[in-house]
């Protein structure tokens, strides 16, 4: 396995919080690469004392961020192993992922309602859509589903497998044009982005009147994180580079522009 060495540098522990913009920040602790040990080097993430997110600093620039990620990370889907092992845990992985994003299907449709109204499917775009997975569980209760999607592998397979409509790409590309749409989902996407606050406005732009957005991160005060501390799966230094608390991600939205409805556990 190839790794990634990071640049070190001196934390700037002044910079604004990008879900609050205060820059009452202290250092939360200093960890490394546990989940792949792809990215060498050590990190800090520090605690926003206004709205309680977990930062890491300094926010590491798109060109960064990106040699973080290991091959693979953003897809699930290899095909082809020659062990009986892998292929059997790919498919108890597929299973779980199964259960997991019908468990999301049926949240979206409470938070956003039926997915038909008479002969109009309402529309839905998942945002860092995979392989589409979740997608293909929606659409079959009625929603008329796209994606966008980073990985061209990822994206290729939805379009391929599940024939959906999928495009390549990153939040703020062009690829919709000046197109809206019912609802939008964000499923594990804004914990890995340095300014979750302009993707937001982005997401806004792309909802209809009185649309529906439905977003999930990881819940660094969640009683979970509190036991387990810095060895918490859900920081995935150095990928997760902005952790949330239930009240942080509510006091974001509300200042992008979003009306809070519900929150799930």
């Amino acid at each position: 396995m190839r790794t990634i060495a990071a640049a070190a540098s001196v934390p700037d522990t002044t910079a604004p919080c990008p879900v609050c913009l205060s820059s009452d920040t202290t250092v939360f602790f200093r960890g490394r690469d546990r989940l792949f040990g792809f990215a060498r080097g050590t990190f800090t993430l520090s605690r926003c004392r206004s709205c309680g997110s977990v930062l890491q600093v300094p926010l590491p620039d798109a060109r960064v961020l990106e040699a973080f990620y290991p091959p693979g990370y953003w897809w699930g889907n290899e095909a082809g192993s020659p062990s009986p092992s892998l292929r059997l845990l790919n498919q108890l992985e597929g299973g779980f992922r199964g259960f997991v994003n019908r468990g999301h299907v049926r949240f979206v449709i409470r938070a956003a309602g039926d997915p038909q109204i008479g002969s109009h499917r309402r529309s839905l775009l998942d945002i860092g859509c995979g392989s589409g997975t979740f997608l293909h569980l929606a659409r079959s209760r009625g929603f008329s589903c796209h994606g966008l999607e980073l990985s061209s592998q990822a994206a290729a397979f939805a379009r391929d497998h599940y024939g959906l409509d999928v495009r390549e790409g990153g939040i703020g590309s062009d690829v919709w044009g000046n197109r809206t749409f019912d609802v939008v989902t964000l499923f594990h996407v804004l914990e890995h982005l340095p300014d979750p606050g302009t993707a937001l406005l982005v997401v806004r732009s792309l909802l209809r009147a009185e649309g529906v957005l439905v977003a999930q991160v990881p819940n660094v005060d969640s009683y979970q994180a509190r036991l387990f501390g810095r060895r918490w799966y859900g920081l995935d230094v150095p990928r997760h580079v902005v952790n949330f608390t239930a009240q942080s991600l509510a006091r974001l939205l509300a200042r992008c522009g979003f009306e809070n409805d519900r929150i799930g556990h």
